[in-house]
């Protein structure tokens, strides 16, 4: 039994910063419990976090943010495509990749072809890369279900996208 959508914001008004609560085990957050984690996340007063507890069983998890964390988080910023200068070189090196696959009509690069094509010394330096992208707003990354399916980048600026393809 899932906490329902006033329950959860009066537990997040009452609670001392760092408090954690369990809101339930199920496959998926049911959709009448949705709204209120995604505003008290969008408002910066909570974490939330899954954790798997068996076959297709999640245990769904709210932390209390401290006060002082909430006051120093810098506010969200969306930039446009026009923005692509102000990336570091690593970045525009990433987005010029990605840029060429649109043009091309290819796949999204993985990430293992995005370093090696690039110079970055492994996979989780050109994810990093990617989700700095991402967060700057230049583009953004659909990964698909199917994992036969591979990821969908669109540059933000064109809104022109990369190919979808079976791996």
């Amino acid at each position: 039994m899932f906490m329902g959508g006033d329950d959860l914001h009066q537990w997040a008004r009452d609670a001392s910063p760092g408090t954690s609560l369990c809101l339930g085990v199920a496959a998926a957050v049911p959709p009448s419990t949705q709204p209120a984690l995604r505003s008290l996340s969008d408002a910066g007063l909570i974490d939330v976090a899954r954790r798997r507890v068996g076959p297709e069983r999640y245990s769904f998890v709210v932390q209390r943010r401290s006060a002082r964390y909430i006051e120093r988080q810098a506010p969200a910023v969306r930039r446009g495509g026009q923005h692509a200068r102000r990336a570091g070189t690593a970045e525009r090196r990433v987005l010029k990749l990605l840029l060429a696959a649109v043009a091309k009509g290819l796949p999204c690069p993985t990430n293992a072809a995005i370093a090696k094509a690039t110079g970055l010394p492994d996979e989780n330096a050109a994810s990093y890369r990617l989700k700095l992208l991402q967060r700057r707003g230049l583009i953004r990354v659909i990964v698909p279900n199917d994992p036969r399916l591979r990821r969908v980048v669109t540059i933000v600026a064109s809104g022109r996208s990369t190919k979808q393809v079976l791996l």
